[in-house]
């Protein structure tokens, strides 16, 4: 039998019980849209690019995010 974890937020000023720190593997740079125009920066690499993320950039985001996790400890 599999039980299912109920996350809860009540409000913004609780302080945090559990925070939940993701992975970049399989990221992808989503296909242009107008929708995007304006959250894309024009000097941005993803300007232009769609599809899977390079092992460069999964790496070095894999790492920030680690390095985001032990500071919560």
């Amino acid at each position: 039998m599999i039980t299912k974890t109920i996350v809860n937020s009540w409000n913004e000023w609780d302080p945090l019980k559990h925070v939940i720190v993701g992975r970049a593997d399989g990221t992808c740079i989503p296909a242009p849209e107008p929708a995007l125009d304006a959250k894309v920066p024009e000097d941005s690499d993803m300007r232009g690019q769609f599809g899977p993320r390079t092992k460069d950039t999964v790496d070095k985001a894999n790492q920030l995010l680690d390095d985001f996790s032990n500071m919560l400890h």
